[in-house]
């Protein structure tokens, strides 16, 4: 076997190793052969059943879709053939891509997709901070007594500080300057949660403000920029392009929809990439500036003072790295690292200094309900043991299999990346071994993902040396399969494993009827442009009266409406009542869409001896302010109905 022959062997050999133990342990998540791999007993994460194989097809196009175009850009990528112009139209196309395959994966798993951005965001239990900040007619009086009133927050909410309300919250206002955008992103909204009463009496300002929620997938990509700038010096062009690709896919990002944790990434490279350039540019408010996205994530998460971490050892190491060409001295690595230090403080100085909270207030008192629900209930032992594991799942098997082939190859390492690999692998060990956070890990260190992708890449692209020894076809093949297999266990784990639930139902499915029933009686009033009563039948049945309207929705009603129906007697008392939503509670009007008819029947106890004959008075109101629907026709607030 000649040179070339050797050469195109070994690259094939690589690419079965990447393959053959990939498709095994996809497999065994996908049959989940090892219940270990969902977590420990202390934390495991549920299974879903697969209601049907038919919502597959959606998420399986896309992604090989994906798959595929990532394979055409790659090519140029491999041949060196790129210009700023070309990598700035990629990083377009992976930023809108980000959020469509996480679209299309909820289209796996709901027969409503958009719930699965939705539901996060407004559901109470999984964060609490769209509750917390629609709650709050003052920002200015929520921020100044944050620390009193973190123990009554709803969870998650409870234990941050209050970066994500106000964030909420100023969307929410600008929406309510803005009521016919309000309105128009409201409505379809409201069908997702029609059967919720509590989300149902937000106004629809409130509602609409759930898409800034919704919309973090979407920043959350935007990292890609920063991500692929970084890549590209500490590496190259092609390292970086590939790294990006496969960020889309990541478990570790991809399975959590609409949660804050999502731009935490972005915030890392935006601080990594400033603190890099400010080094070798020697420019303090680069490195000032470099401070800050981390000092913005750590206002949204305590937890991510990680990131500083990350990146203070990142610039020591990377300038012990360069101390032979750079000469620092001491006094000017203090002074970096103080300008740095200040650039990590400022947005809660910031804080300090308009509300006279004190931030190690907001620190403790987070850590301390953080510590109390999650960290304080899990044993180290169990720890210790699963984190590994369960961070290696969501960080990707296949990527996983690359780090252990080269480690076991004794691949030399590249020297340009040893600043970033020591300052990562240094952070999860020190977070590993404190077990510090117990939490689950796949949200928790979701910026660990594109770093340890990077240093993967970059290592297999510069130690393996693929792109001298072969033709770029494999080459292109090997990254290509990295990024297929990859989304392939994104996609297995999406549709098994139930990681992001938001405790909300999905509304029933309902069959509009729009043809109207044949009553005994009809009418014509309409109440607020929103619904008219078509008709109604009434009869006696001994102490009590047996009533049936007939409603149509003449708009899609933003609210889940009370209906009233009172009996009233010839002598102007009222001697019966019924308030309920429309079907006895089964049919809130925020669930009907338009032109459809509902029956909605009545049984009325009426006072006994009450005189005949009667009148029945019916309407509608909302449950939570008691305001009742004015009739189109300003003849009032209700329609009287001729009784039995």
């Amino acid at each position: 076997m000649n040179s070339d022959q050797s050469k195109i062997q070994n690259s094939k050999s690589k690419i079965l190793w990447l393959l053959i133990p990939s498709l095994l342990l996809i497999a065994i998540l996908a049959f989940d052969l090892l219940p270990i791999l969902r977590g420990n007993d202390e934390w495991r994460w549920p299974l879903r059943g697969l209601e049907s194989p038919a919502r597959l097809i959606v998420p399986i196009v896309t992604l090989g879709l994906y798959v595929f175009l990532c394979a055409l850009w790659l090519k140029n990528f491999e041949r060196g053939e790129t210009s700023r112009r070309y990598e700035r139209w990629f990083l377009l196309f992976v930023t809108l891509a980000a959020p469509l395959l996480q679209l299309s994966l909820a289209f796996a798993v709901s027969r409503l997709p958009l719930l699965e951005f939705f539901g996060p965001t407004v559901s109470i239990h999984n964060s609490g901070y769209f509750t917390t900040a629609v709650a709050a007619p003052d920002l200015n009086q929520l921020l100044a007594n944050f620390p009193a009133q973190m123990p009554q927050l709803p969870i998650h909410a409870q234990s941050h500080p209050p970066g994500a309300e106000i964030v909420q919250w100023l969307v929410w206002q600008a929406l309510r300057a803005a009521p016919p955008l309000a309105d128009s992103i409201a409505l379809p909204l409201r069908t997702l949660q029609c059967h919720n009463p509590g989300l149902m009496a937000l106004d629809n300002a409130q509602i609409a403000s759930a898409t800034i929620g919704m919309l973090l997938p979407l920043l959350g990509s935007l990292a890609v920029w920063p991500l692929f700038a970084f890549a590209r010096r500490v590496s190259n062009s092609r390292v970086a392009a590939i790294t990006v690709m496969v960020f889309p896919v990541l478990p570790l990002f991809a399975m959590w929809m609409s949660q804050w944790d999502q731009i935490y990434p972005l915030l890392l490279f935006v601080g990594l990439y400033l603190a890099h350039t400010g080094l070798e540019k020697r420019s303090w408010w680069r490195i000032f500036a470099a401070g800050v996205p981390l000092s913005i994530a750590s206002f949204f998460s305590v937890g991510n003072a990680v990131l500083m971490v990350i990146v203070g050892l990142y610039g020591l190491t990377w300038l012990w790295f360069q101390r032979a060409s750079l000469r620092p001295s001491i006094s000017l690595s203090l002074r970096l690292a103080l300008v740095f230090a200040l650039g990590c403080a400022s947005i809660w100085l910031l804080y300090w200094l308009l509300y006279s909270v004190n931030p190690l207030s907001v620190i403790s008192i987070g850590s301390r309900l953080a510590f109390e629900s999650t960290t304080g209930n899990r044993s180290y032992g169990v720890w210790l043991l699963g984190n590994p594991i369960d961070f290696a799942v969501f960080l990707g098997l296949p990527i996983v299999i690359v780090l252990l082939y080269n480690l076991i190859k004794r691949i030399p390492f590249p020297k340009s990346l040893l600043p970033i690999a020591l300052a990562t692998f240094g952070t999860l060990l020190l977070l590993w071994l404190s077990g510090i956070v117990r939490g689950e890990v796949g949200r928790l260190w979701i910026y660990f993902g594109p770093l340890v992708m990077l240093i993967a890449v970059g290592w297999q692209d510069a130690g393996s040396k693929m792109q001298e020894d072969t033709p770029y076809v494999l080459r292109v093949t090997f990254y290509v399969l990295l990024i297929a297999l990859v989304a392939a266990q994104l996609l297995v784990m999406n549709t098994r494993w139930l990681v992001n639930d938001s405790f909300l139902d999905e509304p029933p499915e309902r069959s509009a009827v729009l043809n109207p029933a044949p009553l005994s009686h009809t009418t014509s009033a309409e109440f607020a442009d929103q619904i008219a009563l078509r008709g109604y039948a009434v009869n006696s049945a001994g102490n009590a009266i047996d009533l049936t309207l007939q409603w149509q929705a003449l708009a899609q009603p933003p609210h889940a409406y009370t209906v009233f129906a009172h009996v009233v007697a010839a002598n102007g008392q009222q001697v019966g009542q019924q308030d309920n939503m429309p079907v006895r509670d089964q049919s809130p009007t925020s669930c009907w869409t338009v032109g459809e008819y509902v029956v909605d029947p009545y049984s009325i106890p009426i006072a006994a001896g009450a005189p005949g004959p009667f009148k029945i008075v019916v309407g509608l109101y909302r449950a939570d302010t008691g305001t009742r629907l004015p009739r189109s026709d300003a003849q009032g607030d209700s329609v009287t109905l001729n009784g039995p």
